[in-house]
This record gives C-alpha cells, sequence and structure tokens, in this order.
C-alpha cells in the first residue's frame, strides 16, 4: 500500500465527513490502464504501478481482465487492502469498482 496515497484519500474522506458528505470511493478507471495516443490526454498507463516498466506484473493493461493472472491476483489484493482500511469510516456510502 501507498502510505502518502493512502494519507492524502484518508485526509479527503475525513474532511468529507466532517462536512457531513457521504463518498463513494471509485478504484480504478479506464485511464488507470488505458495506453492509448498522447494527444487525448487520457491515459495512465505510464505511470500505472502495475505496469511491468515500472516494476509492476502487466505487460500490458488487458493482464487485468485476464481471470486469475498475477496482475488480476495483486490488483485485487490491493483493494481488499484499502477496503479492510477504510472500512470503518462511516461516510463511506458505497464501494465502486470499475471491473466488470
Amino acid at each position: 500500500m501507498d502510505e502518502v496515497w493512502a494519507t492524502k484519500w484518508e485526509q479527503v474522506i475525513d474532511d468529507a465527513a466532517a462536512h457531513g458528505i457521504f463518498v463513494i470511493p471509485v478504484f480504478s478507471s479506464w485511464y488507470d490502464w488505458n495506453n492509448g495516443s498522447p494527444e487525448i490526454g487520457l491515459f495512465q498507463w505510464q505511470g500505472n504501478s502495475f505496469n511491468a516498466a515500472n516494476g509492476g506484473s502487466a505487460a500490458t493493461p488487458a493482464e487485468l481482465f485476464q481471470a486469475n493472472s498475477l496482475t488480476q491476483t495483486a490488483w485485487l489484493a490491493w483493494m481488499q487492502q484499502v477496503v479492510k482500511r477504510w472500512q470503518g469510516r462511516e461516510n463511506i456510502a458505497a464501494w465502486r469498482s470499475s471491473r466488470k
């Protein structure tokens, strides 16, 4: 777990709670796994920690959708860590994953 990332999001969630706002965390989006054209500016694959070029397990974004692949297993384990860490926050209204 990236502690800096988690702590920043915890601050956002806590600030929302202090103002009576409920949140729905979304784990990953299309752009996190998109290796498309930089002209549209909606691709993050180059910076994705699951990208093999960054030390991750995936040679391509498609590995996230391969059943029981190392990438899919690692991503689901990461998601489970986040849910366990934040499950006690009462202003989380629901959990959302882009995985179908």
